[in-house]
């Protein structure tokens, strides 16, 4: 097996992971992109979504983050992001109430309620939400 990558992800607040993996796949702004040992240098700006990586003892793990960038050079990757969640910090019943009330503001666009600036911000909100849903089926499904 190939040696291990060294992944360390910042916030403003804490280093939310900092452990040897294998693999990492990250939401690129251009789309998705992984990571192997021995990769070349690489730096990405991030968007929000899905990370997902491997571990040296094989067990996968997942988060969300929101906007950020990334640096990998000679076996390590750096991640600094605005926001950084863990999937088990992940709340299902928050997520599920957030994302009605988001549903019932981008439905009362219809109607004239908001503008469109603030539905162009419930959509966004929406696909974070839905975003977050994905990785608890991930969690929950393993």
């Amino acid at each position: 097996m190939a040696d291990p990558i060294s992944l360390e992800v910042i916030t403003a607040t804490d280093t939310a992971v900092k452990e040897e993996i294998h693999e990492l796949y990250i939401p690129a702004y251009y789309g998705e992109a992984g990571i192997l040992a021995d990769h070349l240098p690489f730096i990405s700006i991030l968007k929000f979504g899905e990370i997902s990586y491997r571990d040296v003892k094989g067990e996968n793990h997942y988060l969300y983050i929101e906007n950020g960038f990334m640096e990998v050079r000679d076996n390590r990757i750096v991640i600094i992001s605005d926001l950084t969640i863990r999937a088990e910090d992940l709340d299902p019943g928050d997520i599920d109430s957030a994302m009605k009330e988001i549903n019932k503001k981008i439905k009362s666009a219809s109607e004239g309620e908001i503008t469109v600036t603030e539905l162009e911000d419930a959509i966004l909100e929406q696909k974070k939400l839905k975003a977050k849903s994905e990785i608890i089926k991930k969690v929950n499904i393993k």
